[in-house]
């Protein structure tokens, strides 16, 4: 990822301090092209799938007479979605999946769980449920959807769920955080320590790629735990020039120490030098926002985010969201905001 554009929109993106609840705005239980090869053209949303044959979602292979088959396979298929919808925050339900998978949509990489052969990583008992960035969509024409599938053995596919394109909604104490620059999606990614990592002319173009908010067990790095460190470019637009800005990053598991265009902003945590004499454990609960100074913004080239990361173990990483830069106006609307305790 080199220069990413962003286009000036706002996104809303749910906070909840209570059990989410989902509406369905577009059903994907239903008929799915498949192809049981693997072929990276196969993501682009021009591709010709018309000779493919049909499988039911969800389903496993073996159900719908594909019997002792272990291997890639893809699905696609597409759906419609109003411009009404688009400006909701949008995530995918693809239910369980069977062992490895990616998904993109109108051919862009929007996530995914476990690694591919070589180093195979299986996921298999975890929800797929994907963020849908709006600048992804269209509400003028039909969209793609392509799910890329390993499984080693037994059962495969897209095997149980209730497949949709979703809207979150919460059931009390909600509230909502309108961000101006949504921060979700694909990030730079590299394993270990090396402070000049923050640097903004620091060469990344060999680092992996990571999907925001996500844990990296599930991404290709199970059982690591120590350092790690996150990478995005981002162009503001000039419409915020005349706001005070703040960096939200969700929740990280477990500390971290922030840097935009090279200045650390902010930290949550301190790194002990022994360390399994850790002196608090919840850090991985909190929330991040962080100022932004003016003095460091660029606005006519792009801003360098880098977010040092360290895991004491179990699950690490960005791993829950809000992701995304709003005003400061915003921030402080959404602090004044007295939470509701859930009824029993």
């Amino acid at each position: 990822m080199n220069k990413i554009l962003m286009p000036i929109f706002i996104l809303i993106l749910l906070v909840s301090s209570c059990s989410e609840t989902s509406k369905s705005e577009v059903n994907l239980s239903s008929r799915w092209r498949i192809q049981f090869r693997d072929d990276p053209a196969f993501a682009s949303a021009d591709f010709d799938d018309s000779d493919w044959e049909y499988i039911h979602v969800p389903s496993t292979w073996e159900d719908e007479g594909f019997p002792g088959y272990d291997g890639y396979a893809w699905y696609r298929n597409s759906f419609r979605i109003s411009k009404r919808s688009i400006k909701k925050e949008l995530y995918v339900d693809l239910g369980l999946i069977h062992d490895v998978d990616e998904v993109y949509v109108n051919g862009i990489r929007i996530n995914g769980s476990g690694t591919f052969p070589p180093n195979l990583e299986k996921v298999m008992n975890t929800w797929r449920r994907y963020a849908l960035p709006a600048e992804h969509l269209f509400s003028d024409r039909e969209n793609v959807i392509a799910v890329r599938v390993y499984n080693e053995e037994g059962r495969g596919g897209i095997v149980a769920g209730d497949i949709a394109v979703k809207t979150g909604k919460v059931s009390c104490s909600k509230y909502y955080l309108a961000s101006a620059v949504d921060l979700s999606g694909d990030w730079k990614f590299r394993t270990g320590d090396n402070k000049s990592w923050q640097k903004v002319d620091l060469n990344d173009e060999r680092w992996k790629i990571i999907s925001v908010p996500g844990f990296w067990e599930n991404q290709g790095y199970a059982n690591y735990d120590g350092y790690a460190w996150y990478r995005r470019k981002v162009i503001l637009p000039d419409s915020l020039m005349t706001d005070n800005l703040i960096l939200a990053l969700g929740k990280i598991d477990d500390i971290d120490e922030v840097y935009f265009n090279g200045e650390k902003i902010g930290a949550t945590g301190s790194i002990p030098n022994n360390h399994s004499n850790r002196d608090d454990y919840t850090y991985w609960a909190r929330d991040r926002f962080y100022y932004i100074s003016p003095d460091i913004l660029n606005w006519e080239t792009e801003n360098v985010i880098a977010v040092r990361v360290f895991d004491f173990g179990s699950h690490g990483g960005i791993f829950d969201g809000p992701i995304g830069i709003i005003t400061q106006k915003e921030y402080l609307r959404h602090r004044q905001i007295v939470p509701q305790k859930c009824s029993d």
